[in-house]
């Protein structure tokens, strides 16, 4: 393995990063991600966005709930997650399940180069404990 790897900043610029400081940052973000729910702050979603946190078999970033164009979503005040919001959700937890199990990151935005990379934090999802609450009662009522 090389000793140095460019790496793309955020600005766009390359800059020549040791292999020790990529472990460190790989170690960090596999700290965030292990993290439980309630420990979660905004201040990691905002390190790993400086880290630009790549996609992995253990980390999915999404910047919003998934819902058809002009469709009903939560974002657009539905009292309960839609079953479009629902399906694309449980399609990443399924697939972590299948494998070693790994976290989604709603509400950051991802490169388009591949592999994405954490970008910027997204718009906030509204009431989000309501929204915790309901996917709660969709995945326990409901098949999925």
């Amino acid at each position: 393995m090389e000793d140095h790897v460019n790496r793309p900043t955020q600005m766009g610029a390359r800059v020549l990063i040791s292999d020790g400081w990529y472990k460190f940052n790989m170690s960090s973000i596999s700290k965030i991600a292990s993290k439980h729910v309630t420990e979660i702050t905004v201040e990691d979603f905002q390190t790993l966005i400086d880290l630009e946190a790549e996609e992995t078999a253990i980390l999915e970033l999404k910047a919003d709930l998934s819902a058809p164009n002009g469709g009903k979503s939560w974002r657009k005040g539905e009292k309960s997650v839609q079953p479009t919001e629902r399906d694309a959700l449980a399609k990443e937890i399924v697939a972590f399940a299948n494998t070693r199990g790994g976290r989604v990151f709603v509400g950051i935005s991802e490169s388009s180069d591949n592999p994405r990379r954490a970008k910027q934090l997204a718009l906030p999802l509204p009431r989000i404990f309501d929204l915790a609450v309901s996917f709660q009662e969709v995945v326990h009522s409901e098949r999925i």
